[in-house]
């Protein structure tokens, strides 16, 4: 775990803490809120970041395919140019 998480896990804890030590049921609620809201839009981020690997992992395969068969259009001219060079 990152130093900064761990100190602001170490803050959180401090916040909620102190709320219910002092009955601030509604601070602690805010707090709750505001991480559930945090990850939520972390995962929508995960959620984005895996659609772009997908499209990015299609589209590099989609350019190795077309190199393969740009390769194999080059060696065929070649062994053409080849043959017509030793006749």
């Amino acid at each position: 775990m990152s130093k900064r998480r761990e100190d602001l896990e170490e803050c959180l804890q401090r916040s909620i803490a102190d709320a219910l030590r002092t009955g601030d049921y509604e601070k602690v609620s805010e707090i709750v809120s505001g991480l559930i809201i945090e990850a939520i839009e972390l995962t929508e981020t995960v959620r984005e970041l895996s659609k772009a690997v997908i499209e990015l992992r299609k589209s590099l395969e989609l350019e190795r395919k077309l190199c393969l068969e740009e390769d194999l259009r080059l060696r065929g001219h070649i062994a053409r140019v080849e043959e017509s060079l030793l006749k």
